[in-house]
């Protein structure tokens, strides 16, 4: 093995350890999130109707507490990861000049970006 294939390697290694720890922390957090607005429901004994919220009104509710809006911001945090998983392949690639994975990303990235305009509309 030349050094350059052991430094692709451990590089490989790198961000597959990298896209662990991204990919558990955004599961913990979204579970926590979305643990906290269920105990928010049960403790304040709120009828909160299961409704879609606007991603307008997301900031103003969680300033305020709201437990839908905690579920959101936790279904949002899990909708996200992939995205985030993919950007830190993609910078990956840059980096380590692989073309044909750069591309392969950035079709990925393209068809994520496309698909959430397409169903914020």
């Amino acid at each position: 093995m030349t050094d350059e294939h052991i430094l692709s390697v451990e590089k490989q290694r790198r961000l597959n350890r990298q896209i662990s720890m991204v990919l558990r922390a955004g599961v913990v957090a979204a579970f926590v999130i979305i643990l906290a607005g269920l105990i928010l429901i049960l403790v304040l004994h709120s009828q909160s109707p299961i409704a879609v919220m606007s991603l307008s009104a997301l900031p103003t509710e969680l300033a305020k507490l709201n437990p839908l809006a905690l579920i959101t911001a936790g279904i949002l945090v899990v909708l996200v990861l992939p995205v985030v998983v993919i950007i830190m392949a993609f910078i990956y690639y840059i980096n380590i000049r692989d073309r044909r994975m750069i591309i392969v990303c950035s079709i990925l990235l393209a068809m994520l970006i496309f698909s959430f305009i397409y169903a914020l509309r």
